[in-house]
């Protein structure tokens, strides 16, 4: 743990400096320290694995920074290639739980009795139905941008839980964590962004996308413990 130290301290700062440039508005402190964020868990994540790295992970990172990036330099002109940038790392998640939950059924059998990805499953879609109805988007383009991104994040809820409640375990556990704060983030940043630009969904948006970054690589480093 030692030696993760400076990387989790260097990207717990630099989230929550950045947290304060939300708050103040400060675009030049946000320029400093946002592009510290995803570098910094990359590190963690690397000494945590011992170098032996797996590029789809990497590269889900790596699609988080670039979006980042884009967003922070400008998100008028880069707002639907941010969006189309965004979908690639939740396709890889999707990637992640499908392979989690073969893997399940070769260790056990799922619990039929137990409804909790069902009520799960029902509750995003009315979420999302809810969500696209009332968004007011300036293309087709963005909306189907928009369908898509809730697609991803209802199967991955539904999956996230349906390996929670079946196997509760400490990568299950950082995964159904991760999974519900890319959810929360999303909502957020689309009721900012589409409906009320509002600073407590600015917040909202930023500081559960910052944690979601931590969880998601605690879960693929418990991931690779496991497989192991």
């Amino acid at each position: 743990m030692a030696k993760n130290k400076p990387s989790i301290i260097l990207f717990s700062l630099a989230g929550l400096l950045y947290l304060v440039s939300a708050l103040t508005e400060n675009e030049y402190l946000a320029l400093l320290t946002k592009p510290i964020i995803i570098p910094a868990i990359f590190v963690y994540y690397f000494i945590e694995s011992r170098g032996k790295i797996n590029n789809l992970f990497v590269f889900s990172l790596f699609s988080f920074f670039v979006g980042d990036m884009l967003y922070l330099v400008n998100i008028k002109d880069y707002y639907l290639l941010g969006l189309v940038i965004y979908l690639s790392p939740y396709l890889i998640v999707l990637g992640f739980l499908i392979q989690d939950i073969i893997n399940l059924l070769k260790r056990k059998t799922i619990n039929k009795s137990d409804l909790s990805f069902l009520i799960i499953l029902f509750f995003l879609v009315y979420l999302m139905i809810s969500l696209l109805n009332v968004l007011d988007t300036e293309s087709d383009e963005e909306f189907v941008y928009f369908l898509l991104f809730g697609v991803e994040l209802v199967l991955m809820g539904v999956f996230a839980t349906l390996l929670y409640v079946n196997e509760n375990s400490r990568v299950n556990f950082f995964l159904i964590i991760s999974v519900s704060l890319f959810i929360i983030s999303d909502i957020f940043f689309i009721l900012n962004k589409n409906l009320f630009p509002l600073l407590i969904f600015k917040i909202g948006n930023v500081s559960s996308q910052i944690i979601s970054y931590y969880f998601y690589t605690r879960y693929f480093i418990e991931k690779q413990k496991q497989l192991k």
